[in-house]
């Protein structure tokens, strides 16, 4: 299946409205302003669109009602009935259909890959669903099943045959739809969906299309649904509406590693590929135009070098000339979003595009090998595990070793690493114990198992690990504690307080107090190691250095981290023939490390 994210060509674009009506685009026709649109994109070295046939546009139903309201039948808008044959049959606008192959011919002349969100209901904080779907969940309702199973089949069937089309999607953030979801609506929606379209076309990867997906089964949209039923995850990662992630500019540290940490997380708990499918800086009232560019260069090689597939900026274009219609002339953080501006000027992305192109587009070698990874990073029954996930992808890159992540909850088996990172366990579940077990049996086995805890009970404890708790307060903590070896005090909150007594265990950091706070102990042929302190939950906050805990954790599993500037992430990509290929990037918006700010290095280097 070609274009999965990941596979070897890497997809730089926009999601797109015509620059000059924006969401009535479709409505306000002009053949002549998407085709300088596209110009304008293929000029900024862009290759990828993600396109949308908004919903109440394409399928313009209402129902006929009768006396006291009762539906008589389904009818087009101008009132006439749904016909045998056609597109009307799927309740579809021929015109609109016209308009969008148009489109689609234009991507195709400027070699425009194009993504499209079929059910494009939710869209810039409005909901646009055809008439007769008012007020009903489109979830569930039987009538919103029925229309949404023909708009796809009639759109699908009518469109699979178009080179430029690359990967079809259920919509725009379908999960923002209807409230009142479970995730076993949310699996029956999507499976119907889903199923729906490759009925249709199984040729083409199905993409998730949503956002604010969450590791935890109990939730809707979770991760292992997406998983289960579409091909591709896709993040929406925008700092200013994702927990822990708004604490500095966009283009400074943290809030600069959200997008590549976030999915790589989704890639690791759905079990496949993902990719950043909207970012943005919300404009020039939240930051300036020159670190837009800087914050968008970063994103674009952070993805890159962590084989994300590619990264779509929201949106192509600013809405200056349509600013006085819905949802601009309401929401105004949507009016001034684009790469380019309302007259198809470069704005910062769009220029940042173009030099990640024209870059990696004569760097010496073929497609970017993927990259060593060094440590699993095991996601657990964590009420707030994307926050410990995020920590540990933070401190992972600043100390210099990369990490994939695993949802152990939805695994049979444990993928093979030689380091186990089990970040801020939580709670009275942490996990099941055939989970656990295997953890113990990959240290058995040779791998080094590293807890790091918050709240979370692990049982059996004291004869895994020869050490016992002592007691435990439910009065939350503020640990001061050093490590042997490592340069500074540490500090660090936990929401409960525990204390710990060595037994048979090498005792490697104490708290103020003198208690035990770093613990490792040999089991079979690996370790286990225990630190009592949930550092990854503290690693957004400002010069907290608790990288250089991370580089001891990994100096202990036998991890060799290249002496560096925390600010300098570096990822090593083997080759073939020997000798890699190492991507060193300064996520700081300052000189670090003997780089600029936000400037990247790529470099071969022979065995």
């Amino acid at each position: 299946m070609d274009f999965l994210p990941g596979s070897e060509r890497f997809l730089t674009g926009c999601n797109y409205w015509s620059s000059e009506a924006g969401l009535r685009m479709w409505r306000d026709w002009s053949e002549a302003a998407v085709e300088k649109d596209f110009a304008a994109l293929k000029e900024c070295g862009m290759n990828a669109v993600r396109l949308f046939p908004l919903w109440s546009d394409f399928q313009p139903v209402q129902w006929a009602c009768g006396c006291g309201g009762e539906h008589e039948e389904l009818v087009m808008d101008d009132g006439s009935p749904l016909p045998e044959h056609g597109l009307g049959h799927w309740g579809l606008s021929e015109i609109m259909m016209a308009r969008f192959r148009k489109t689609a011919d234009l991507a195709q002349k400027y070699d425009l890959k194009l993504i499209v969100g079929l059910l494009t209901g939710w869209m810039s904080g409005a909901l646009l669903v055809p008439g007769a779907l008012a007020d009903k969940n489109l979830f569930t309702h039987p009538d919103a099943l029925y229309l949404e199973t023909l708009f796809i089949r009639g759109f699908v069937g009518t469109m699979k045959d178009h080179p430029a089309i690359i990967a079809w999607e259920p919509g725009n953030e379908c999960n923002c739809l209807s409230s009142g979801s479970t995730p076993i609506i949310s699996w029956n929606w999507l499976h119907l969906i889903c199923t729906t379209i490759r009925q249709c076309d199984s040729s083409r990867p199905v993409y998730a299309g949503m956002h604010g997906s969450r590791i935890d089964p109990k939730r809707s949209w979770n991760q292992r649904i997406l998983g289960e039923l579409t091909d591709a995850l896709t993040t929406h990662p925008y700092p200013a509406f994702t927990p822990e992630c708004g604490h500095s500019a966009l283009n400074a540290i943290p809030a600069i590693y959200h997008a590549a940490a976030e999915t790589v997380y989704y890639r690791g708990g759905s079990g496949r590929p993902a990719f950043v499918e909207e970012i943005g800086s919300f404009g020039p009232a939240y930051l300036s135009d020159e670190r837009t560019e800087a914050y968008f260069y970063t994103v674009l090689y952070s993805a890159y070098a962590h084989g994300l597939g590619g990264v779509l900026w929201w949106c192509g274009f600013s809405f200056g000339h349509c600013s006085d219609q819905l949802p601009y002339r309401r929401v105004a953080m949507e009016r001034e979003l684009g790469a380019l501006d309302s007259d198809r000027n470069p704005a910062g992305a769009a220029r940042a595009v173009r030099r990640f192109r024209d870059e990696t587009a004569s760097l010496p070698y073929g497609g970017l090998p993927p990259r060593r990874v060094d440590a699993l990073v095991v996601a657990t029954e964590n009420e707030n595990m994307w926050r410990a996930a995020y920590g540990a992808f933070i401190l992972s890159t600043q100390s210099g070793f990369e990490v994939e992540f695993c949802d152990i909850a939805s695994r049979d088996t444990l993928p093979e690493s030689k380091f186990y990172l089990v970040p801020c366990i939580t709670g009275y579940n942490v996990m099941e114990l055939s989970k656990y077990r295997r953890l113990l049996q990959a240290a058995s086995d040779g791998a080094t198992v590293c807890f790091t805890a918050d709240s979370g009970t692990l049982q059996p404890f004291v004869s895994e690990f020869g050490c016992e708790v002592e007691f435990c307060t439910e009065l939350p903590d503020r640990i001061h504690f050093a490590i042997d070896g490592v340069e500074g005090e540490f500090q660090v909150s936990a929401s409960k307080t525990r204390r710990l007594r060595a037994m048979d265990c090498e005792v490697l950091g104490k708290d103020s107090a003198g208690y035990p706070v770093l613990i490792r102990r040999p089991y079979g042929k690996g370790q286990l190691i225990y630190l009592n302190a949930p550092i990854e939950n503290a690693a957004a906050e400002a010069d907290n250095h608790l990288y250089r805990i991370y580089r001891k954790l990994a100096g202990l599993a036998g991890v060799r981290c290249p002496e560096k500037a925390p600010e300098i992430g570096i990822t090593h990509h083997p080759l073939p023939s020997g000798g890699e290929i190492r991507i060193s990037i300064n996520y700081a918006d300052h000189p670090a490390g003997g780089m600029a700010a936000n400037s990247v290095k790529v470099e071969r280097v022979d065995a």
